[in-house]
């Protein structure tokens, strides 16, 4: 690229050598960097990120496999730089061992990884609150409930036994309502084992096909080199027929149409806050309808409990969905317009996460004796 072309790009752009020593810059990153061309040029990308930032071990892995990566939420450790935050797409050079480096813009790419997971970790942890309100109210409500029956049958008919008759049903009604909430009660994923995520996602595109999905044109785009996937099976294969139930309703009732496609992505990675590593997510699951959208207004509650789109929808089912993804290491998001919603699922691979799931089963652990310390 020749630095014409290069000052001319809207991107802040830097060129680094097989040491990391910035080649050449354009003038948005001397904005970024808040340094003029003669002190950034020879410099190295360790005096403005860290000798430890993930993105050194990035930048040699980028020049050892030409594949290109991006990180998303990367520190700028510089002391004048007061910790700004970017998202960097690297990728090979023009020539040798040279690296680019591209600031994307933060807006969107952010708003899906981090902010997603942020998401997650909500629902994570109203699933803890709904798990011990279950637990707390279900022993007394079964009480309740077996006092009213002896009541009924001993005051035989009339106005006492009807009021005996109406704190059961109400106890019923209750242990009802207890029941919706238990898609997001559970412990985590049960059985992990490795998974064939073409044989789950088919099984429920088969359902989707025979219930639901009748009336959609229902198209599947899959990418064979896939590798495999570590996590509940049971768990994944509600998460894929939540997803496909909400796309097929979704699409209009003349020419509805749902594609879902897999794809690996092996750039994706994700630094999330407060962490020193990079979270690598590699595979992408994607559910697309041409419905008419997702409301602005409800699109950043569209995780949460009790929010949904539907007139006899409970919102749980999307909730479910974030915990269940977050409990597999990945992250779930989505783009919305009229005519063209999109699901989107990134997980790690089945090594990454079982990772995941023994720093989880750690930290929990640890929780645990602290608490049972005190």
């Amino acid at each position: 690229m020749d630095d014409q072309n290069l000052q001319a790009l809207p991107l802040a752009l830097l060129i680094a050598d097989a040491q990391n020593r910035i080649l050449n810059v354009n003038l948005a990153a001397e904005d970024v960097l808040q340094q003029g061309r003669s002190s950034l040029l020879g410099q190295s990308l360790a005096f403005f990120w860290g000798e430890d930032s993930p993105l050194i071990s990035a930048a040699a892995e980028v020049r050892a496999t030409a594949v290109p990566m991006q990180i998303y939420d990367l520190e700028l450790r510089h002391p004048a730089l007061d910790g700004q935050r970017h998202n960097i797409l690297l990728s090979a050079g023009p020539r040798g061992n040279d690296l680019m480096l591209c600031f994307l813009p933060r807006n969107s790419v952010r708003r899906k990884l981090v902010t997603g997971r942020l998401r997650q970790n909500q629902a994570r942890g109203l699933s803890e609150f709904t798990r011990m309100l279950g637990h707390e109210i279900k022993n007394p409500l079964a009480g309740i409930r077996g006092a009213a029956q002896l009541l009924e049958a001993e005051l035989g008919d009339g106005d006492n036994q009807s009021l005996a008759v109406l704190i059961r049903e109400e106890a019923d009604r209750i242990a009802g309502i207890l029941q919706t909430m238990d898609p997001l009660a559970g412990d985590g994923l049960q059985r992990i084992e490795t998974i064939n995520v073409h044989e789950v996602l088919g099984q429920a595109v088969r359902l989707a096909r025979a219930s639901y999905g009748q009336r959609v044109r229902l198209t599947e785009d899959y990418d064979p080199s896939l590798p495999p996937l570590s996590g509940d099976r049971g768990a994944l294969g509600q998460v894929f027929m939540n997803l496909l139930k909400n796309a097929c309703e979704a699409a209009p009732q003349i020419q509805g149409a749902v594609r879902v496609q897999t794809r690996y992505e092996p750039g994706l990675r994700l630094r999330e806050p407060g962490a020193g590593s990079l979270l690598h997510l590699p595979l992408s699951i994607r559910f697309r309808d041409n419905g008419a959208g997702i409301a602005p207004h409800i699109a950043e509650q569209i995780f949460q409990t009790r929010v949904t789109t539907k007139a006899d929808g409970h919102g749980l089912g999307l909730a479910y969905v974030a915990m269940a993804v977050a409990d597999m290491g990945g992250i779930v998001d989505f783009d919305s317009l009229p005519g063209a919603t999109e699901f989107v699922l990134h997980l790690p691979f089945a090594a990454d996460t079982l990772l995941v799931q023994r720093n989880k089963a750690g930290a929990e652990a640890e929780a645990l004796t602290r608490h049972e310390s005190r």
